[in-house]
């Protein structure tokens, strides 16, 4: 059967901006130099300190400062997780080409759309990347613009946390740390994530591309079915549905590929992102902030994570939707058209065609559709009224 013919060309993905997001923090997983693999530990690095320099709040704060302090560290540990998670799954699972012209703009299709969501989430880091960026800085540009005598203000630092330094002194380090751990946040939440969707839209395009090799079927068996004793289109049909066939289960096991490798960490991230979007919700509310600066910090990163519940979801459930098209696409078949070993053929990939297919990791435990993400925004929602009474 087919083997190089049905792989999917890489380039046919439109996976240039996420190849450039990931090379930014030593992700992209092909083709790696020592240099590159330096510059992960680097990065990895760099949040971990920033983890473990927030964890030494605890042994000095109170019962707010800790809601505080873990609503904000909650992020950068969500962060951690999809680092780990890419770093241990960074296997190239990428097919490689196909022959046929409509198939192809089949996958171009999809991988435009995994560039719209690709484009749409960047632009929106980049927007938070640069507010963050020019508030922390805003007291030395005014000096700077408007002032200009000399005069140096004191920099905004956006987080609480122990550095065993003079912070007024290396105030400039101590930002800059900051700020580079919230561009390596970033920058992997949404290389990751829109990899992710990238992922995701491929199979889709896979389970597309199925549907499209039956609807070929269905037009030889109505010439099949006037021509019953032409056993050429007899072995085409034959081939047709074996190369359909072959092309769903590749979309399967492309989705159970990711789904193994990537199961375990995104329970973790479930669970993170639950109690992430708890606290803030309950800073949000409770409105004890110290500066604007804060503010603006806690309504990006929890609109970060609702928006990338909403959208994996969403693309989740369009998955299951692509597979439950194949499956009605079968049935349009007119297999009483087709001689008698065909109608056979038919009715067994009808029957393998109604299994339940569902996007779900960690065995079944979390499932991916909109209604998951509903449960989760709710369950975050519940923590946080749960806060606020005992407050």
């Amino acid at each position: 059967m087919h083997n190089k013919e049905e792989m999917i060309c890489v380039d046919c993905l439109q996976i240039r901006l996420n190849r450039f997001i990931l090379l930014a923090i030593g992700l992209w997983p092909y083709q790696q130099s020592k240099l590159t693999k330096l510059y992960l530990i680097l990065c990895v690095g760099i949040m971990a300190t920033f983890i473990v320099l927030q964890l030494l709040m605890i042994l000095k704060c109170s019962v707010d400062a800790l809601i505080n302090l873990f609503s904000s560290i909650l992020m950068y540990i969500l962060f951690s997780i999809k680092l780990v998670a890419f770093i241990v799954n960074n296997k190239p699972h990428l097919y490689n080409e196909l022959t046929d012209k409509n198939e192809i703009s089949i996958i171009k299709r999809y991988g435009s759309y995994a560039k719209l969501y690709t484009i749409t989430l960047t632009s929106i880091s980049i927007i938070g990347i640069l507010v963050i960026f020019f508030y922390s800085f805003w007291p030395n540009i005014f000096d700077i613009v408007f002032i200009g005598n000399g005069t140096r203000s004191r920099l905004t630092i956006p987080f609480s946390i122990v550095y065993f330094v003079d912070q007024e002194k290396y105030d400039y380090l101590i930002l800059f740390h900051m700020n580079a751990c919230i561009f390596i946040g970033y920058c992997a939440l949404v290389g990751l994530g829109t990899f992710l969707i990238m992922y995701l839209q491929c199979v889709c395009g896979m389970f597309k591309i199925a549907s499209y090799r039956f609807t070929r079927v269905t037009m030889l068996s109505r010439i099949s079915g006037q021509q019953k004793e032409n056993l050429r289109n007899v072995d085409l049909i034959c081939k047709g549905l074996s190369y359909a066939l072959d092309m769903q289960c590749k979309a399967v096991e492309y989705f159970n590929l990711m789904a193994s490798g990537f199961g375990v960490m995104y329970l973790f991230l479930v669970t993170a992102g639950i109690l992430f979007i708890s606290l803030n919700l309950f800073r949000l509310v409770s409105f004890e902030f110290k500066s604007v600066l804060e503010i603006i910090l806690t309504v990006l990163f929890t609109l970060t994570v609702i928006i990338y519940t909403l959208v994996c979801n969403w693309i989740s459930e369009e998955v299951v939707n692509h597979n439950n098209d194949v499956y009605v696409t079968t049935y349009d078949i007119q297999w009483y058209m087709a001689p008698l070993q065909i109608q056979k053929m038919i009715v067994f990939i009808m029957l393998r065609s109604n299994k339940t297919f569902s996007v779900s990791f960690c065995g079944g435990l979390i499932t991916g559709s909109i209604e998951n993400a509903a449960m989760v925004l709710s369950t975050a929602i519940s923590y946080c009224v749960v806060l606020r009474s005992i407050n």
